[in-house]
């Protein structure tokens, strides 16, 4: 993996996904591999949803955090998820280390498409379709998404 100084690009000083002071948060490291941006996450028991299995919400924000991510870096845009389609293929054990990798498939003028997928050593864990809405950097409702 490269390495790349990624805390430019923190939004937030208490974000979910990417701060490394959220004592609750995710933690996530990205960093590039070619085209795609690349983070690892290992589970602990407060992350758990079925017995012993890491819950599918884990797993989702891990691909919103990534995808987020890799849109602000490769484009400079800030982004708003609009939707996500997700295809759960195995179930993730707590404590296993997973990695998750997005790319980019297409940008439109508003709007980009990014693909997922989450995976340990042995196994796919879930694929994932994101379009996304790119905020206007000049916007002072970052809450609306408008066309």
């Amino acid at each position: 993996m490269d390495s790349q100084d990624f805390t430019k690009l923190l939004h937030v000083p208490t974000c979910f996904g990417c701060c490394q002071d959220n004592p609750v948060g995710l933690k996530l490291k990205f960093v590039f591999e070619g085209k795609s941006l690349v983070a690892e996450f290992t589970s602990n028991k407060y992350h758990m949803g079925p017995p012993d299995g890491v819950h599918g919400g884990v797993i989702t924000a891990i691909v919103d955090e990534a995808f987020s991510m890799l849109v602000r870096k490769t484009l400079g845009h800030d982004i708003r998820t609009i939707k996500e389609e997700f295809s759960f293929k195995n179930m993730a054990s707590v404590g296993e280390k997973v990695t998750v990798k997005a790319t980019l498939l297409e940008e439109k003028s508003r709007v980009v498409i990014a693909q997922a997928r989450v995976y340990t050593d042995e196994a796919v864990i879930a694929e994932a379709t994101g379009t996304l809405f790119k905020v206007k950097k000049d916007s002072k409702n970052s809450r609306v998404f408008s066309r």
